[in-house]
């Protein structure tokens, strides 16, 4: 397995579990998270941004397991 895939995958996932742990500042210091918050209201704004995160999460550990397999060329 890429050692690149692997780091991609980890990275991915790493950055995505921040964005979860961190969305109440990022819906309260980003135009985005106002945008959601505003669209949504606060509740929903930051349980969107918990599935979009989620889903970062469960692709990075895909790829970095090597259960995504990118194409390479």
């Amino acid at each position: 397995m890429p050692k690149h895939q692997i780091f991609m995958g980890t990275a991915t996932a790493l950055l995505c579990l921040t964005g979860v742990w961190r969305t109440d500042w990022l819906i309260e210091h980003t135009r985005k998270g106002q945008w959601l918050a505003q669209r949504f209201g606060g509740r929903k704004a930051a349980i969107v941004l918990w599935l979009l995160f989620g889903t970062g999460i469960v692709f990075g550990i895909l790829l970095a397991t090597n259960v995504i397999r990118p194409l390479n060329s």
